[in-house]
């Protein structure tokens, strides 16, 4: 059983509605760079930015740099079984 702290973070990057709708676009293998999660999600740069950075944070995303972009994908392994469950009913 998860501690409070490890569910904290999580619990904190689940309760957004742009990361939630983030989340469903990595769900499908898709990948993002900072500028077309801002453009998909109609915010800021900086904004799309916290988002994902909360993301990863939490353990649902990684990253990749590719010169000077980093792009977002749904991580594979080490995700915790209910934080898969959760992913599940995205």
């Amino acid at each position: 059983m998860p501690t409070h702290h490890q569910l904290e973070l999580p619990l904190k990057a689940l309760a957004n509605a742009n990361r939630l709708h983030l989340l469903r676009e990595f769900h499908g293998g898709k990948s993002l760079t900072v500028s077309e999660a801002a453009r998909h999600l109609k915010i800021t740069v900086a904004a799309a930015s916290k988002h994902l950075l909360l993301l990863h944070e939490a353990g649902f995303v990684q990253s990749t740099k590719r010169g000077l972009h980093v792009s977002y994908r749904m991580k594979v392994a080490g995700l915790s079984p209910w934080m898969k469950a959760v992913l599940k009913e995205l």
